[in-house]
């Protein structure tokens, strides 16, 4: 599954935040992400969430600054692998490292993240971050709550992408995702108080179907209605996300066809695996979304 989005990006940022960053440096073995903190220095929230099919038991924690190296890594690798449109364009791993690093940026500071583990193997993670109403403004460039919004789509894309700060197959994502967080503002209700907004979930393979994203998700919402937010956002790349939104009341405010996302005239998303039409920004109401994954959790 992949949720997609990323606040404009800034390389100066991401180099202070990892100068005075104590982040914790990861162990990789064969692919495997293993955790060297030690339990307890984390908060908690599950010490034993059992997976669906009944093989065994996941901790779930809170992630915190220490974590980066680790989020990141898993992070970048797990969409390297299986993330539609970096498979469109055989991103590689060093193609999307600076994106994923700054994409971590903002929500590695707030308390409102979450990882899964499998004894020491991180196995999942889900990153949220949340923006204060007097934020919203500034966020969105001060265009906010249009009636009539309309997503505006550029004839092509190719100067934007030779001008961004990544390498080639780095900037066609960002490019894209940016195009469409900047957009967001108009599409906002008029009511709205803090937002929500769920930057990506991940799990990884042999962990999927067996409950642990709705978890996941059902304690962002806990965070999210913790903090006041009426709404929250989700940008969804792929086809398997968007139904699994849908799924929890939330709505399709937009989508940007990859057919119209053009660099020198031709598509640069196209024969996605999954085939996903475009980007789709998911909108959803904290209360209904809780409402909906506490009646499922029951089922």
């Amino acid at each position: 599954m992949l949720f997609n989005k990323f606040i404009p990006y800034s390389v100066f940022f991401y180099r202070n935040f990892r100068q005075c960053s104590a982040a914790t440096k990861s162990v990789i073995q064969n692919g495997i992400y293993l955790d060297t903190r030690k339990i307890g220095e984390r908060k908690v929230i599950n010490p034993k969430w059992t997976l669906k099919n009944g093989n065994g038991s996941l901790r779930i924690e809170k992630i915190d600054e220490k974590d980066f190296d680790l989020i990141a890594k898993f992070y970048n690798y797990q969409f390297v692998q299986s993330g539609n449109i970096w498979k469109a364009i055989d991103a590689k791993y060093e193609d999307t490292e600076g994106l994923i690093l700054n994409a971590l940026s903002i929500p590695i500071k707030q308390p409102l993240s979450y990882a899964a583990f499998d004894k020491n193997e991180l196995v999942g993670i889900c990153l949220n971050r949340l923006h204060k109403k007097d934020e919203i403004s500034k966020l969105f460039g001060g265009k906010l709550y249009d009636s009539n919004a309309k997503l505006c789509i550029k004839k092509d894309y190719a100067e934007d992408i030779s001008n961004g700060p990544y390498n080639h197959n780095g900037n066609r994502i960002h490019v894209l995702l940016n195009e469409c967080l900047t957009q967001t503002g108009k599409f906002l209700p008029k009511d709205i108080q803090n937002l929500g907004y769920i930057k990506v979930t991940v799990i990884k393979e042999e962990y999927m179907r067996n409950g642990l994203f709705q978890y996941l998700f059902i304690e962002s919402i806990k965070s999210f209605k913790e903090n006041d937010c009426k709404y929250f956002i989700v940008f969804c790349s792929a086809t398997a996300s968007a139904k699994m939104c849908k799924k929890m009341g939330m709505w399709s405010a937009f989508c940007f066809p990859y057919s119209k996302f053009k660099e020198n005239g031709i598509p640069v998303f196209q024969n996605l695996d999954d085939g996903a039409d475009g980007v789709h920004l998911m909108m959803g109401k904290v209360d209904v979304a809780m409402k909906i994954l506490e009646e499922s959790r029951k089922k």
